[in-house]
């Protein structure tokens, strides 16, 4: 081949190669939250608590926006093109946030608003957020530690109402990312009603969701 005729044929090789490099787009994403309906609840008494709710610390190993699964011992594999539509901690404790202020018992709860004077503040560790999938039965797996503290008292005294270990596991009815996010939520669900229960008895009142 003509020289000549080798360098047309290699330049018109490279746009070739970048018109269709052009025509690729990237694959879509998909981002998950969770869904549920918050507690309604039957009060028997409203306080003037005020609760600030931190973000949770997570553990390292679910630190991540990725949907995380778990097929056999020590391995972590994830959903490709599956993402939560925030970090695990700002998740769980946003949702929180929403459930404890519906039930009406604190007088307010916040996340991030400028609120000096809360009087007790929530805060916690998710060691475990993935799905695990064991032969034919797969499950949600969700475990969190939640420590409540009275911020009432002197500094430093570190009045702590209760710490408490909480672990869900929910099977995966459709097995695909929706299945799972969706045996997630009913996880949360389950870990608002039983915390708010376990605040108000810590607190020494009480409190029924429906």
């Amino acid at each position: 081949m003509p020289l000549k005729k080798y360098f047309i044929y290699i330049i018109l090789c490279v746009l070739l190669t970048g018109c269709i490099g052009l025509n690729n787009t990237p694959p879509q994403i998909d981002f998950y939250t969770f869904e549920y309906e918050p507690p309604d609840a039957a009060l028997t008494v409203t306080t003037a608590y005020i609760l600030k709710i931190d973000g949770f610390h997570v553990s390292s190993v679910y630190d991540d926006d990725r949907l995380l699964i778990r097929s056999q011992a020590f391995k972590r594999n994830e959903y490709s093109r599956h993402r939560w539509r925030a970090n695990p901690g700002d998740l769980v404790a946003d949702y929180l946030a929403r459930d404890l202020a519906r039930t009406a018992f604190f007088h307010a709860v916040v996340r991030t608003e400028p609120i000096p004077d809360y009087s007790h503040l929530l805060t916690g560790t998710i060691e475990e957020f993935y799905q695990r999938n064991d032969g034919e039965q797969w499950q949600a797996i969700l475990s969190l530690n939640i420590l409540v503290v009275d911020e009432t008292s002197a500094p430093g005294a570190g009045n702590v109402i209760f710490q408490q270990r909480y672990a869900f596991q929910e099977p995966v009815s459709d097995q695909s990312p929706v299945g799972f996010v969706a045996g997630m939520s009913t996880a949360m669900r389950k870990l608002s009603r039983m915390l708010m229960a376990d605040i108000a008895e810590a607190l020494g009142n009480s409190v029924v969701t429906q």
